[in-house]
């Protein structure tokens, strides 16, 4: 987290504030000092992030809104069905996460998911990154058990594509070794 702040990701630093903070609740560690640093970077990064008074994140988010109207876009086109479409869904859902809408992410990661079905790819690194969004909105929810069913998926292919030895295949493995515990 705090390497992720320095180099100016503040979105980064807060992700992995929350987790840490999420791995140190999981391991009963709650009464020490590193909980307490971990909670205070998650409070300092949640105020530094606040929007202008009357302005939602979401709204002052140039990013969202650009994914909402490609989203728009799409749709107009008829093309949500693509597997163009199914990324920007899931762009779309991981940028609703980083806002805290979880339920928002989720709904719209279920509709990439219909998506790469649809064309047939939800056997690629796509399809990975897309299960592994899922299951970490899962985590922040609380829903362990969905999240480990996901992250299982998400192996699942990772083995079919004969990639667990990779970068993307470690962070699986990694990610559902870690919620496991």
């Amino acid at each position: 987290g705090t390497a992720r702040e320095k180099a100016g990701s503040k979105d980064g630093a807060l992700q992995a504030f929350e987790e840490a903070s999420q791995i140190l609740e999981a391991r009963g560690l709650t009464s020490s000092s590193d909980y307490a640093e971990v909670q205070a970077a998650v409070k300092r990064l949640k105020a530094a992030s606040e929007p202008a008074e009357g302005m939602s994140n979401a709204a002052a988010d140039p990013e969202l809104q650009a994914l909402e109207e490609e989203r728009r876009s799409h749709q107009q086109a008829k093309t949500l069905q693509t597997r163009q479409g199914a990324y920007c869904l899931m762009s779309l859902g991981a940028a609703r996460g980083r806002h805290g809408d979880l339920d928002g992410a989720l709904e719209v990661f279920t509709e990439a998911q219909q998506a790469y079905i649809a064309v047939g790819a939800m056997d690629s690194e796509e399809g990975i990154a897309l299960l592994s969004n899922m299951a970490f909105s899962q985590v922040q929810r609380g829903n362990r058990e969905e999240a480990l069913k996901l992250y299982r998926e998400a192996k699942a292919i990772c083995e079919r594509l004969a990639i667990l030895d990779t970068p993307v295949g470690q962070r699986v493995i990694r990610n559902l070794q870690k919620h496991e515990a």
